[in-house]
């Protein structure tokens, strides 16, 4: 799908569920940039980007090191746009929208409201989605630092119809064994991390260079810390992404 030709009529045939891979210029923004833009709009200010018919994927990249275009760049939950996609759509036509998990009720309102579709990235594979971007460019908050606007020049981004322009969202029209199935996959998730930090916390160093946080290399199926270039037994942040063992 050719994000720089996509028009309205097209994306409202998109289907709930209907996988798509993503080319072409995709902006960039969250949760700072959406408080920044949307105080903006109340004052009645001149946004610096021009958001009609685009899709905005909320995403934070990390710094790129050595070759790479972008670092990691996962998907954020959608959810922390809610509160401000009504004004977003209504005054800025934005088209679609691109993050992790589900919308709630307030942003599936207006995503029907306005005909716009809500696209879901690949949660949990920042390195990988990272890939199928070939260009970035800066383009306004750089004070904002990685929350800032970007443009990334993609190519075959995986992406899942999640809202369609109808507003009917996969969240809430899957099968009860689908639901089921989600949460009982991000309880496990979510426990046998905790339960990896717990396991190794003690006898782990943590990593100083990377202060803690998690950014990993993947060089072939071994992850070391982008930092230090230390194994997971040795640097704290590079084990977070490891199934516990």
């Amino acid at each position: 799908m050719n994000l720089d030709t996509v028009t309205r009529a097209e994306a409202a045939a998109w289907k709930p569920g209907e996988v798509l891979l993503l080319t072409g210029k995709l902006l960039t923004g969250r949760d700072a940039a959406h408080k920044r833009m949307t105080d903006m709009l109340s004052r009645g200010e001149k946004l610096p980007v021009d958001f009609k018919d685009r899709f905005i994927y909320y995403v934070g990249p990390v710094d790129p090191v050595r070759d790479e275009v972008v670092g990691p760049a996962g998907p954020t939950t959608a959810t922390r746009m809610d509160k401000f996609t009504r004004q977003m759509l209504a005054e800025t036509g934005l088209l679609g929208m691109v993050g992790k998990a589900e919308r709630g009720p307030v942003a599936i309102d207006a995503i029907r409201e306005f005909g716009a579709v809500y696209l879901m990235a690949v949660g949990g594979a920042a390195y990988l989605v990272s890939k199928a971007i070939h260009g970035s460019r800066l383009l306004a908050f750089e004070d904002l630092g990685m929350e800032a606007i970007y443009e990334f020049d993609v190519r075959d981004m995986p992406v899942t119809v999640a809202v369609d322009s109808k507003g009917t969202s996969v969240h809430q029209t899957a099968p009860p064994s689908g639901k089921s199935a989600l949460r009982d996959t991000d309880t496990a998730v979510a426990g046998n991390r905790e339960q990896g930090i717990e396991n190794r916390r003690r006898r782990v160093p943590r990593c100083k260079k990377a202060a803690g946080r998690r950014k990993v290399l993947k060089i072939p199926s071994t992850p070391l810390c982008r930092y230090c270039s230390l194994l997971p037994d040795s640097c704290f942040p590079a084990f977070l992404l490891l199934p516990n063992r």
